[in-house]
């Protein structure tokens, strides 16, 4: 008999650590995934009472200089707004807990939201925003239109932030590869203070500031480009920026994005219609608020009755199931984290009662902080007929609510809405 032994004392040790150390990397990432979950709800939970109270103030009589006041007031909770979701959104990126959607890129509603976000400011700095190739190139792209956006937000930011003099300018170029999909480029060059090629590294770096010392003359998180790499990374593409001979810098962002299968068509704004009954749709409408932070409470109902709602208050899911069961409503707007019963549970329990009565159901609309993708939705597959983000803006709340009622068959008939706004309201 031939025998031969081996020590596996050391294999089996070490098959055990790597063991260890993937369930500590996963409890990690889902401690990770919980804590940017609840930082969500309690940073942007506060500040929508803040920004939508003073949207509720605007529309009152203010005389010059309290309507200067509150506009600081607004731009400084923007920018904390900005602050808090640049810091969740490195934070999904670093866990590898970003999710992209592919649906239409249009290219002409990207240049008309860049427009509108930078323009104001290049003009206060006395410079011009440049726009090239955006016609010339096919407009229907697959792609996340919003996070495309996000990055060129960040980076056509930093050129009109660090430019006091010139313009800048931002090129759309179409450059077919091999693998068939065409990759459209985006060129962002400014006349600006310009970098060194040995800080370029440092710029994608999260968190840091080429300029830290006290006197700087431009703030920031330094996580504009960081996230905008991840994001670009993300997409399968490419981020380069180059320092230009001439002054200032180049940023350009290769994307792989297909032609879209759908033709474009121009999105119903029903902010901007002059259709009357379209205007009109949501007036003396009945909506049950379920809400039970008493500053959201106060913001919410505040902004419906600026558009003509009548709301009725309810401050669980508890007595939102019972309101419910006893009053017909237009339409329920849902907090989602509340004591003695949450939102989804709640909406449940509506639903249920619907259906034993043979109701027809009232669209439910979801009010959350917590704006991470799979959350969006699981709210979506749970039956709510759309999400609204904390914080929002008034008009925002206005255009979700006619869509929904739009599309409810106890609502407002879609015949309320032109006919070329019926399939995008119901959208």
């Amino acid at each position: 008999m031939l025998a031969v032994t081996r020590d596996i004392t050391e294999q089996r040790e070490a098959t055990r650590k790597l063991i260890r150390a993937r369930d500590e990397a996963e409890a990690a990432n889902k401690a990770k995934s919980r804590f940017i979950a609840t930082m969500s709800h309690e940073l942007r939970t506060p500040l929508n009472g803040v920004l939508g109270m003073a949207q509720i103030l605007s529309s009152t009589g203010l005389d010059t200089e309290q309507r200067e006041m509150l506009g600081t007031l607004s731009k400084a909770g923007e920018n904390l707004l900005h602050v808090i979701s640049d810091i969740l959104d490195f934070s999904r990126i670093e866990a590898g807990r970003l999710i992209l959607d592919q649906g239409q890129v249009d290219l002409h509603s990207v240049r008309k939201n860049l427009t509108a976000v930078h323009e104001v400011i290049a003009q206060q700095n006395g410079i011009e925003l440049v726009f090239e190739g955006f016609d010339a190139a096919i407009s229907n792209r697959s792609g996340d239109e919003k996070r495309i956006l996000q990055i060129l937000h960040n980076i056509v930011g930093n050129a009109v932030k660090f430019t006091d003099n010139g313009e800048v300018r931002i090129r759309v170029e179409t450059n077919p590869n091999s693998t068939g999909v065409d990759e459209l480029a985006f060129v962002v060059t400014d006349t600006g203070i310009g970098i060194k090629q040995e800080q370029i590294d440092a710029v994608f770096k999260p968190f840091t500031q080429l300029d830290d010392s006290s006197t700087r003359r431009h703030g920031g998180t330094g996580l504009g480009l960081a996230i905008a790499r991840g994001l670009v990374v993300a997409m399968g593409g490419d981020i380069k920026l180059t320092p230009r001979a001439s002054g200032g810098t180049s940023v350009t962002v290769s994307l792989p994005l297909a032609i879209h299968a759908k033709a474009v068509t121009e999105p119903a704004n029903l902010a901007e219609t002059s259709d009357a009954e379209a205007l009109d749709a949501i007036n003396n409408k009945r909506v049950l608020v379920v809400e039970d932070n008493p500053l959201n409470q106060r913001t919410m109902i505040g902004m419906l009755q600026v558009l003509g709602v009548t709301a009725t208050l309810a401050e669980n899911g508890v007595e939102a199931v019972e309101l419910a069961n006893t009053t017909r409503f237009d339409a329920i707007i849902m907090d989602i984290h509340m004591p003695v019963m949450d939102g989804k549970k709640a909406l449940d329990g509506i639903r249920a009662d619907e259906a034993h009565e043979n109701k027809p159901p009232v669209p439910a609309i979801a009010c959350t902080a917590d704006v991470r993708p799979q959350h969006l939705i699981e709210l979506h597959q749970r039956g709510f007929a759309a999400v609204i983000e904390k914080p929002f803006e008034i008009e925002y709340l206005r255009r979700v609510l006619v869509r929904a009622l739009a599309c409810s068959e106890d609502g407002i008939n879609q015949n309320a809405l032109p006919a070329s706004q019926q399939k995008q309201a119901c959208g």
